[in-house]
């Protein structure tokens, strides 16, 4: 997937999600997935991407999930297209520098061997 869309270079990826609590349990991986190959998102402005997503800086909110919501956003964001490849740099920079598998695997590893650990001490 991550793949194809870096061979496509899409500039804008959207990521509608609707309030609900199984929406608001997810991780933000479109949010990493967008970055990674230079996109900027256009999410809902929900959890989890309000937990990463800062609005005209890395991504752009929308804050109704109507239609016409969406579609003002991304004309919104299509008339600013400085703004718009900043929007792209900052995230990309943000998901590799923050995200990326090479900067979280030391801590990855920690949280398995603690897990471990204390499983071990409770046998």
């Amino acid at each position: 997937y991550t793949e194809l869309m870096g061979k496509l270079s899409p500039d804008i990826m959207l990521a509608p999600l609707t309030d609900s609590r199984t929406n608001r349990s997810k991780c933000y991986n479109k949010y990493i997935e967008f970055g990674v190959v230079g996109a900027a998102g256009i999410f809902s402005h929900l959890e989890p991407y309000t937990t990463v997503v800062h609005e005209g800086v890395n991504g752009y909110f929308v804050n109704s999930d109507d239609a016409d919501s969406w579609y003002q956003k991304l004309v919104s964001v299509l008339n600013d297209v400085p703004g718009l490849r900043k929007v792209q740099r900052q995230a990309q920079e943000d998901v590799l520098t923050n995200h990326s598998v090479k900067n979280l695997i030391d801590e990855f590893c920690h949280l398995v061997s603690s897990v471990i650990d204390s499983k071990e001490r409770t046998s």
